[in-house]
């Protein structure tokens, strides 16, 4: 059984003090959903440790929420001034990373090379991974977006051991609807989560397709969640906004505990 799962990307979002407030604030108002559903965090690099601290703190959810970096640098340690390693991640208590994030490709200029890179050493950490793969809207129209997306899969896991890459999770977000406020249909979301397991299945991943835990991302809100998450396949959301604000972070929750209908 595929664990479903619910992660907030804070992006480049709040200082400490509205992290800690959205921490206190989102204990309140989240149901319980008794570890039935992964509950992920990925603050800003400065602001792990403190929402590590505050988790921790917060009695019952103390082992339900974890805590993930949004980026990582493939190398444990060097000369490379303003990246992060996945052992200093570790350190300070965070448990998942996100890998191959748009905004990292497109902004940042990440290519499938260092995507792949980042891809193994979280891997080799025992980090959970959760790798982001989505087409632009120009490869949509053009109808290349299944050899776009089986294109940035291959490139990803290049010399990866399925067997050693059960860990890893996928995050389909189309990057014309992250941050747009345009939303992708179920219609539209459907196929690619199919696409994405029975790229798996010819993969080798133990269990095939079937085994692997695919999140959907993309302008996700407690409008549309209910309307994605009974998409056959979807497993849960890679939150970006709507995770900002712990109302609606936990009403997405709530949408979620109520299972697939």
């Amino acid at each position: 059984m595929r664990k479903p799962a619910l992660m907030g990307n804070w992006k480049m979002n709040k200082d400490l003090s509205s992290a800690i407030s959205f921490v206190g604030e989102f204990f309140k108002l989240a149901p319980d959903v008794g570890g039935r559903i992964d509950i992920v965090l990925f603050p800003p690099f400065p602001l792990i440790k403190p929402i590590v601290d505050a988790i921790r703190k917060g009695a019952r959810w103390s082992d339900l929420v974890e805590v993930g970096a949004q980026d990582m640098h493939p190398a444990e340690h060097g000369a490379f001034t303003g990246a992060v390693s996945g052992l200093c991640i570790k350190s300070v208590g965070a448990d998942y990373v996100i890998v191959g994030h748009s905004e990292r490709r497109w902004i940042f200029g990440d290519t499938d090379t260092a995507v792949n890179s980042k891809l193994r050493a979280a891997i080799a950490l025992t980090l959970h991974p959760i790798l982001c793969v989505g087409e632009t809207l120009e490869t949509r129209k053009a109808g290349m977006h299944f050899v776009f997306l089986q294109s940035q899969l291959d490139a990803a896991f290049a010399e990866i051991d399925p067997a050693k890459a059960t860990d890893v999770s996928i995050a389909y977000e189309p990057i014309w609807a992250i941050g747009t406020g345009v939303n992708a249909t179920p219609v539209e979301v459907g196929p690619m989560i199919e696409m994405i397991r029975r790229w798996a299945d010819g993969a080798g991943f133990p269990g095939g397709g079937n085994s692997l835990r695919i999140l959907y991302g993309g302008s996700v809100n407690e409008q549309n969640s209910a309307g994605l998450y009974a998409v056959d396949g979807v497993d849960g959301f890679l939150v970006g906004g709507a995770s900002l604000e712990a109302f609606t972070f936990a009403a997405i929750l709530d949408l979620m505990k109520k299972g697939k209908k």
